[in-house]
């Protein structure tokens, strides 16, 4: 039987766990993600296909991460205003990415004092948790909103 204790320790474990540390660190998978939303970023400002949301193609509601391109690209135009009507989440994402893209850029030493800062940041304050907590409570209203 597990005690309140080891309960609450679990799920401080699980608030400190640094995320975006994480992905930073592990450069390859980085790469992927970063070339892979830069691509569905430029494909979109370009007005070219892109990829759609399985999510939404299956249940035909939006996912969590629907409207962040349309968002992203307003956002990256100046469009404040545009960019948080697509998706709340949009400044989140270009502040994620930059994070990753310098993760991917900078030499060695570089590379694990970012890890470092972004992981201490993460563990010290729960930002990652506290923001994935409030994206999927933007979603659920997103999804139930008349």
């Amino acid at each position: 039987m597990t005690s309140p204790g080891h309960v609450r320790q679990v799920a401080l474990n699980w608030l400190r766990y640094p995320v975006i540390g994480k992905f930073i660190e592990y450069r390859a998978f980085s790469r992927a993600l970063t070339v892979a939303a830069i691509l569905q970023l430029m494909l979109y400002a370009c007005g070219l296909p892109t990829l759609t949301c399985s999510f939404r193609d299956v249940t035909g509601y939006p996912c969590p991460g629907c409207g962040l391109t349309r968002g992203i690209c307003a956002l990256v135009q100046g469009h404040w205003d545009l960019s948080i009507q697509y998706h709340a989440f949009s400044p989140v994402a270009v502040v994620v990415i930059f994070l990753m893209v310098t993760g991917c850029l900078v030499p060695n030493p570089v590379h694990r004092e970012l890890v470092w800062i972004v992981s201490e940041v993460e563990r010290k304050t729960c930002v990652s948790q506290v923001t994935m907590l409030l994206l999927w409570t933007y979603w659920i209203s997103r999804v139930c909103r008349p």
